[in-house]
């Protein structure tokens, strides 16, 4: 049963309904043609002496329901524009990563390997192949054994991890993953993180160690300039290291592999 309304309720029900199609019209842009309809419909039934409080209890329910669909219209756009700003963003910031890393070549892993893998093992190849050595003569007469030692052990971890001809050794596990049908994607996942995490460690113990020795001013002749026997001259010489002293040597070496925990973002993946 529909309350019969008093006379100053159904001025108070006229007064809000006509309050929420003038929400409607100028807080979602709808169209005048609404509240002209409602006054239509409201004077036909005053000419027909029709119940009022029936009329109007359900006019005030369509426009209250009316302005909830137009309210959840407007919430949905606007989560809309917010996932749609942050699947921007995350592109970005996905493609300036990837940009930072295109510079290095890929290794010839497998295929489908991973591009940021392929990519971390290539940079790592380069850093093994044309930078370590300079690394090796500026220390090779280092009266330092403790650094010699150090150095000796970071220079093994490398060749035993990343020196290959075809899929380097840390890769390999990775690789028959990547070829078993069908694909154990936890295994794969889980050989992934592995390769980056040793990686990150291994980079990161190397940039440490240089760092200090930058810092301490431990460099051996420091000011002498590099002397490789020309036998010895090879690409990495020539191209990275001629005419460099010892301690700028290092100091070549050293941004290099910065520029690489930078770019491949491995900073804070660090041994406890």
């Amino acid at each position: 049963m529909w309350k019969k309304l008093s006379n100053e309720e159904i001025i108070k029900t006229v007064g809000k309904i006509k309050e929420k199609y003038n929400s409607l019209i100028t807080d979602f842009n709808m169209p005048r043609s609404l509240l002209t309809s409602f006054e239509n419909r409201y004077m036909d039934t005053l000419k027909k002496s029709n119940d009022l409080s029936v009329f109007l209890l359900a006019e005030i329910e369509a426009v209250v329901e009316l302005c909830k669909k137009e309210e959840n219209k407007r919430e949905i756009e606007r989560l809309k524009h917010i996932n749609k700003n942050k699947k921007s963003f995350a592109d970005k910031v996905f493609e300036e990563n990837r940009k930072k890393i295109e510079k290095y070549p890929k290794a010839e892993l497998t295929f489908d390997a991973d591009e940021e893998l392929a990519r971390i093992i290539g940079a790592v190849r380069i850093f093994l192949i044309n930078y370590w050595p300079a690394l090796n003569y500026v220390f090779k007469n280092d009266t330092n054994s403790t650094t010699k030692s150090i150095l000796g052990d970071l220079h093994y971890q490398l060749l035993i991890k990343y020196d290959y001809k075809d899929d380097p050794p840390i890769t390999r596990s990775y690789a028959g993953s990547l070829k078993r049908v069908p694909i154990d994607k936890k295994k794969l996942e889980s050989e992934y993180y592995y390769i980056l995490k040793e990686t990150a460690f291994l980079l990161n113990k190397i940039y440490d160690t240089l760092k200090l020795l930058l810092k301490e001013n431990r460099i051996p002749d420091n000011n002498l300039k590099l002397l490789v026997p020309v036998i010895d001259q090879k690409e990495w010489y020539k191209k990275y290291f001629q005419n460099l002293t010892h301690k700028e040597c290092v100091e070549k070496t050293f941004n290099y592999l910065s520029d690489v925990i930078t770019d491949f973002r491995i900073k804070d993946i660090r041994k406890q």
